[in-house]
């Protein structure tokens, strides 16, 4: 029988620079995920400065395991209703943990960061995703929120 062609195929060649630039980006987007973190469980406004104003937030519902219902809002307004929601006291905050994140690179200047996120109120864990660009002016923002919500 006859190797594989696939199991033979040459993987393109990267040099030592393009594996630091990817690295480095990888770290700087985990740095930023981390601060996300921080500041979201500490209900800071400041929050609202790593969203992109150009991005989107997908919000998928499930209830019993069944995908009920997706809503995709543009982040100029999710970002107004975070500003809101942000000024008013919180009496029982939910605080969210996430596990197995995964960081990823998928092209220059993006990174994936992918995570399972456990609310504190409902203690259902859900898939998670943020996308983030980094941009001119050298700052990453999350271009894309992607979360399961599970009721």
């Amino acid at each position: 029988m006859a190797p594989s062609a696939a199991r033979f195929a040459l993987k393109p060649f990267r040099d030592d620079a393009e594996e630091a630039a990817e690295a480095a980006e990888i770290e700087a987007a985990r740095a930023v995920f981390t601060r996300f973190v921080a500041l979201e469980a500490a209900f800071d406004p400041a929050v609202i400065e790593l969203y992109a104003d150009d991005g989107i937030v997908i919000e998928r519902q499930q209830i019993a395991g069944v995908e009920r219902r997706t809503r995709e809002i543009p982040m100029k307004r999710y970002k107004a209703v975070l500003a809101r929601a942000l000024s008013k006291p919180n009496h029982a905050p939910e605080v969210a943990s996430h596990a197995q994140v995964q960081l990823e690179r998928i092209a220059p200047g993006w990174v994936s960061v992918r995570t399972v996120r456990r609310s504190s109120a409902s203690r259902a864990a859900a898939p998670y995703e943020l996308l983030l660009r980094r941009g001119g002016d050298g700052a990453w923002r999350i271009v894309k929120e992607a979360a399961t919500v599970a009721l």
